[in-house]
């Protein structure tokens, strides 16, 4: 005969037990995760993070990924590396040895780590994430050919916009200080001997006044080649070392005569440019006679 303790002692341990004696154990099922769609997936979670994520900080998100990517196509041109024609004449400034452009992507770069700082870095990418796949998708509907802007190249590796002999560190300057731009054209074509004749007769680049401060010869050599590529000739920059200091003319590779030098101080003048002869210009519409400028120690031909 068992004792009352005995009893209570045995229902405190079926109690505890969770389960009758009688009962069969049935192991705990675990739920099996399904894999969804990415981009849905990525939706939702951003849905869900709404209520943490302002308009403001959805605003500068935009504003500073903007910010960053222009800045980066800016020195992605200014090095020679992107094409960006539809902002010619960009960039004039420098703070001390650096470029303006490069405070846009500081300022961007900044905005982006406020915005991650803010809301946490998972909601932070996120929202990064989203704003920077419509901007891309803009981007792709707006200019569908921006890919072959950006990344164009002529015969000589030249870009759409380039800085004249132009290095980390230093750039050419015309009289003025102005940055020199070459605003080189996709459809441009090496030209013939006539063809480039009957161009130089109607552009007036040769009437403009040569002056020390404002308009020297690199100004002339800058804008022949703009004007030209713009009328669909194919033209390059020449910098060449005299005697007497540096000048600054023109190139054209044409299909009948070749590689024809042309200087345009003045006048419509062609140059016969090798190392070690005498500079000097032959009028191709006038009678003016002009002096020889010295010694040719070496050129540089920039497309």
């Amino acid at each position: 005969m068992s004792s009352p303790w005995q009893h209570k002692r045995h229902k405190y341990r079926k109690k505890r037990s969770g389960h009758s004696p009688s009962s069969s154990y049935k192991p705990l099922a675990y739920p099996t995760r399904r894999r969804g769609n990415p981009l849905k997936t990525l939706v939702e979670e951003l849905w869900n993070a709404k209520e943490n994520l302002s308009i403001e900080m959805f605003a500068i998100s935009c504003l500073s990924l903007i910010v960053l990517v222009f800045g980066l196509l800016r020195i992605g041109t200014w090095a020679n590396w992107l094409s960006l024609p539809w902002i010619q004449g960009w960039g004039e400034y420098f703070i001390g040895i650096m470029p303006f452009e490069i405070f846009f992507v500081i300022l961007g770069a900044y905005g982006i780590f406020w915005v991650v700082r803010k809301a946490g870095l998972y909601k932070g990418s996120i929202m990064l994430l989203s704003v920077a796949i419509a901007f891309c998708l803009l981007v792709i509907i707006l200019f569908p050919n921006a890919h072959d802007i950006l990344f164009w190249q002529g015969k000589n590796g030249e870009r759409m916009e380039e800085l004249v002999n132009s290095d980390i560190f230093t750039v050419t300057v015309g009289a003025d200080g102005h940055k020199l731009w070459l605003h080189n054209n996709p459809e441009s074509e090496d030209p013939t001997w006539e063809e480039l004749q009957n161009f130089l007769a109607e552009d007036t680049t040769d009437q403009i006044p040569y002056d020390s401060e404002h308009f020297v010869c690199a100004d002339f050599a800058e804008l022949l080649h703009n004007n030209a590529e713009k009328a669909g000739i194919r033209a390059a920059y020449v910098s060449v070392s005299l005697t007497y200091g540096e000048h600054a003319l023109n190139a054209f590779n044409t299909v009948d005569n070749g590689l024809v030098f042309i200087d345009d101080v003045g006048s419509d003048c062609v140059v016969d440019l090798e190392r070690g002869k005498e500079y000097v210009p032959i009028s191709l519409f006038s009678t003016v006679e002009w002096y020889g400028m010295g010694t040719i120690y070496g050129f540089t031909v920039q497309w």
